[in-house]
């Protein structure tokens, strides 16, 4: 018996969510293609009721969704594919840092906090960057720094040793207190940061859940 996409498994989630998306953001008009489903549209920024700008975008959503998130196009090729625009060769756009997934859409967040949140920060970001050269609210690195960046200020460190052993053990499956802790104190785990690593593996087995990606190439090794 072949799978049915989430549309059709839950068709009052569907119809929720089109209601829902149609008075917040009238321009996005859901459509399914070979069961998929596409929110496709002006998605227009406005600031005190006035628009200031819009992208025309396309939003595909996962075959099970909402077990994970939706992957945004930005399709009018306004914003240069390239890493420094945050944006892939595909005209994939990158929202966030994937480990930071948790902290931005955690668990139980809806289509609307996605569009609100993740979605209008980045488009925001962009038009400020055609306006001025400069992001709004910063940018990520790209590759190994981006995790250094982001990692660094949990475990205290900048050491590229250190953070690449916690990296690799949070990417695991699960992680074990009987493990050499990777601060390189020559302790256990769960006699030293083993809360912390716990903490840090949940984040991004979160995001590995979330994203269906565990791709080297987004997330390289960082190792010196």
């Amino acid at each position: 018996m072949s799978r049915k996409p989430w549309y059709k498994t839950s068709p009052e989630l569907y119809h929720s969510l089109h209601q829902e998306v149609q008075q917040a953001y009238p321009e996005l008009q859901f459509s399914a293609r070979n069961d998929t489903v596409f929110l496709s549209g002006n998605f227009i920024l406005r600031d005190k009721g006035k628009v200031v700008d819009s992208f025309l975008i396309e939003i595909e959503f996962p075959f099970n969704y909402p077990k994970r998130i939706p992957v945004v196009y930005e399709i009018e090729g306004r914003i240069p594919r390239t890493a420094d625009r945050h944006t892939y060769p595909s005209g994939e756009v990158c929202l966030y840092l994937p480990l930071q997934l948790s902290e931005i859409f955690p668990a139980g967040s809806t289509l609307l906090d996605f569009l609100n949140s993740p979605v209008r920060s980045f488009f925001v970001s962009q038009s400020y960057f055609e306006l001025t050269g400069e992001w709004p609210f910063g940018a990520w690195p790209h590759g190994a720094d981006a995790i250094i960046e982001y990692y660094a200020p949990m475990l205290g460190t900048t050491d590229r040793n250190i953070i690449s052993r916690y990296f690799e053990m949070i990417s695991k499956k699960e992680i074990k207190g009987h493990w050499l802790c990777p601060c390189g104190s020559g302790k256990i785990l769960r006699h030293c940061h083993y809360e912390m690593a716990s903490k840090l593996h949940r984040d991004y087995q979160y995001a590995i859940s979330q994203t269906g990606r565990r791709d080297r190439k987004r997330e390289p090794d960082i190792a010196v």
